[in-house]
């Protein structure tokens, strides 16, 4: 058999593909105390739970963008696609039961 012939790796067709983790946007602000202790929080989640983090400034096009479209009143904010998951001061059970649901796709 030639290296040509030979079978090349794959995936096994017995095992489901793997997901890619969900996305969360973090809308933060500079000089923001609640996005220091947000990160913090997110990033304690992050060692449990299978998402990645965008972060994307307020003050940018997209974080203006964002603010209009989930109306929060002060950062920082977190959402996924459309819809805000939270807002201002970040509980980590609270976030580790939300994101739990979000990222497993359970209601």
């Amino acid at each position: 058999m030639t290296a040509i012939d030979r079978p090349r790796p794959g995936p096994d067709p017995a095992e489901p593909p793997a997901e890619a983790p969900t996305e969360l946007v973090f809308v933060t602000a500079e000089a923001c105390h609640l996005c220091d202790r947000a990160r913090e929080v997110l990033d304690e989640l992050r060692r449990e739970l299978p998402f990645t983090l965008r972060e994307v400034d307020l003050d940018s096009p997209e974080g203006r963008a964002l603010l209009a479209a989930w109306r929060f009143p002060f950062p920082p904010a977190l959402g996924r696609g459309g819809t805000l998951i939270a807002f201002g001061r970040f509980s980590l059970r609270h976030l580790r039961r939300v994101l739990g649901d979000v990222v497993t796709g359970e209601p």
